[in-house]
């Protein structure tokens, strides 16, 4: 029988593998790798749990949409936002 990549519980066997790089693009989207860093020497926080607790801001104030508004804004060119 040939050897699997989906675990007994249906699990596939290099999830983790696919969810560690996805997560980590995602905090450091939203915050700089510099804060990342920033955070780490400050709080001597150890980087699992620094992405914990960035996954848990972001999903507590809705940082996302606040995230995409601030993109939306990024493309009106200045001078129409400087006469509003």
């Amino acid at each position: 029988m040939p050897e699997t990549v989906w675990k007994q519980d249906g699990r596939h066997r290099f999830r983790r593998y696919f969810i560690a790089p996805a997560v980590i693009n995602d905090i450091v989207k939203c915050m700089e790798i510099a804060a990342f860093g920033l955070l780490a020497d400050e709080t001597r926080a150890d980087p699992v749990q620094i992405v914990r607790a960035a996954l848990i801001t972001k999903d507590t104030f809705d940082l996302s949409s606040i995230y995409s508004q601030v993109e939306k804004l990024a493309a009106v060119p200045i001078l129409v936002l400087l006469t509003v």
